[in-house]
This record gives structure tokens, sequence and C-alpha cells, in this order.
């Protein structure tokens, strides 16, 4: 009886995480979940879905113009772009992370297409965005991100 106890006992406590174990995660991974959710949120024009992936003292760079905070950049500039639009695809999306400690970087190169209402051919761009997250209270912000593009090559 006490040997198939110690056997149950020790059974149990292999199955159990340690803490150890259940502290070990991925922060590249966690960093890369928060640029992918920005990225799928711009894809559906889900204004709602960004604010949250972005500290509250953000800032935001495009097309070499310093747009502040996320939330400014939202309701002057990416808001009444997205209305305009009737899809925004994004294709041929590569992205690299880097993190140290609480902080880390995250650069993308994709192209993407943008369809605008009432304008029959698409719009294609290739784009690069660098972000930079901080983490705060456990979870991945962005604080800073710049953005640009380009007509792609003219083809032949």
């Amino acid at each position: 009886m006490k040997s198939m106890f110690l056997a149950a006992s020790l059974a149990a406590a292999f199955a159990l995480p340690t803490s150890a174990g259940a502290q070990t995660r991925d922060p590249s991974a966690e960093v890369r979940a928060v640029v992918d959710q920005f990225t799928q949120a711009l894809s559906q024009k889900d204004a709602a879905r960004m604010g949250p992936l972005f500290s509250k003292d953000s800032i935001v760079i495009e097309g070499g113009r310093l747009e502040g905070s996320f939330e400014t950049y939202l309701h002057h500039h990416l808001g009444p772009e997205l209305a305009e639009f009737d899809s925004f695809t994004v294709k041929d999306r590569k992205v690299s992370v880097r993190q140290a400690g609480d902080v880390a970087w995250a650069y993308e190169t994709y192209g993407y297409e943008v369809r605008l209402k009432g304008k029959p051919m698409p719009l294609s761009r290739l784009g690069a965005t660098t972000a930079v997250l901080v983490k705060t209270d456990g979870a991945w912000r962005i604080v800073q991100l710049h953005i640009s593009s380009k007509a792609p090559p003219a083809k032949k």
C-alpha cells in the first residue's frame, strides 16, 4: 500500500508543472504575438483591437513624419485612412524579433494591397515597419512604431 501511494505521489508530482517550467515562456514569441495582432487588426481595419497593443505614451512615425501617440495617429491619420479602404491585404510578411530583458524590437517587411472605396484598381506597395516594445505590468506594449512604404519595382 505504501509503495502504491509513493508511486502515485511521484507520478502526480512529475505531472504538475514546476514553478520554473511555468515561468519559462519565450519572450520573443510573446513580442511576435503583439506584432502579429497589430497586423491582423490593421488588415481587418479593426482599430479597437489596435489601441490596447500600444502604451499610452507611444510614438508613431510614418512616411518621415512624427504622428504623435498611437491615439493621435489613429484619430488624425490611420482612422480616416482605413475608412477609405474597402480592403487592406498584407502578403509576403517577414518578421524578425530581438529581445533584451523588458525591451524588444521587431522589424518586418511585407507587401500590401489597398482597395479604395469606389476605385476599381488596387494600390500595391512594399512596406517596412520597426516596432519597439516594453514589457510593463506583465504585458508587452508597443512604445514606438515606424512605418514606411514605397511603390514596388515596375514590372518588366
